[in-house]
């Protein structure tokens, strides 16, 4: 078995690799129909983040958020603090393996909307600290905005491999889920700039 994995983190130093307890089971190939029937989510699993050194490609240490499971498909930027050493990612989190195994089928994209759009309103931005050296400790995240956030961008010549104040995503202007079932958007409408700092919507 694997996990699934879409992206990953890099600074100066580190490559870093978010495992979410999202997996394929290569035996299940064989008779499979789809792609999707070879996954499985396990919510039981915590999430563990390997810090691997980028000149060797060496793991360093692996740290599991003891918060459970949570799925990630982006990783915007990572950087490292030059006051600690520690390890600083920015990325949209997920609660579930829904996006992938539910969401971004065709079908829904293009007729059932009601079956999409919960499944991507989940994504919060979300920061996140590891520490590469010293004892390990559990990650640091903190949610950054209530407001659904993804396909991340930023200024990449002036911010990659730094810490970052603000950020733009796709968003919807009022998304229409189960919680909010006489929302409009059906789809991705809006993009929205964050500021990280202040954690909101500028």
């Amino acid at each position: 078995d694997t996990s699934f994995m879409h992206s990953f983190g890099l600074t100066k130093n580190y490559i870093i690799l978010i495992q979410c307890p999202m997996n394929y089971h290569f035996n299940k190939f064989v008779l499979a129909k789809s792609v999707v029937d070879t996954i499985t989510w396990d919510d039981k699993k915590n999430v563990k983040f390997h810090i691997l050194s980028r000149q060797t490609g060496e793991l360093i240490r692996t740290v599991e958020d003891p918060s459970g499971a949570w799925f990630v498909y982006h990783i915007m930027n990572a950087w490292e603090d030059p006051a600690t050493g520690d390890i600083g990612l920015d990325f949209s989190r997920y609660h579930n393996d829904s996006l992938i195994t539910q969401g971004m089928f065709l079908e829904n994209l293009v007729d059932m909307p009601e079956l999409y759009t919960p499944t991507y309103g989940q994504a919060m931005l979300t920061r996140c600290t590891v520490s590469p050296q010293g004892p390990v400790t559990p990650p640091s995240c903190k949610q950054v905005t209530g407001e659904t956030f993804e396909m991340a961008t930023f200024n990449w010549q002036q911010s990659h491999m730094k810490q970052m104040r603000f950020t733009y995503g796709a968003s919807f202007r009022d998304a229409n889920t189960p919680w909010n079932p006489t929302g409009t958007s059906d789809f991705i409408d809006s993009i929205i700039k964050v500021d990280i700092e202040q954690g909101g919507v500028v």
